[in-house]
């Protein structure tokens, strides 16, 4: 899509040549433009990479964190996950 905004393509020129509805391609252009230098690929690439990792719910164990390191000895040691998430190994009280 970059090559052809750079060749002066028109709006309506690009969607028939790549298949895509105009509303799409128009969307994308107006989305990753990158100031005034216009539609570049790269920019565009990361802000989609920006936009879906903000997008994304953190995940509750992450292999970096601590947890994961906990729960995954003790599914070694062969406790179930309904042992594993019972307030009682985390010294909470039951009720």
């Amino acid at each position: 899509m970059a090559s052809l905004v750079q060749q002066d393509s028109s709006q309506r020129a690009i969607p028939r040549l790549l298949g895509r509805s105009p509303s799409t391609v128009c969307h994308e252009l107006a989305r990753n433009a990158a100031g005034c230098q216009g539609y570049v690929s790269t920019t565009a690439q990361a802000r989609c990479e920006t936009r879906r990792k903000l997008a994304r719910p953190l995940p509750k164990l992450h292999s970096d964190d601590a947890l994961w390191r906990i729960v995954g000895d003790l599914l070694l040691w062969r406790w179930s996950p309904q042992q594993i998430e019972s307030p009682r190994v985390w010294g909470g009280s039951t009720l």
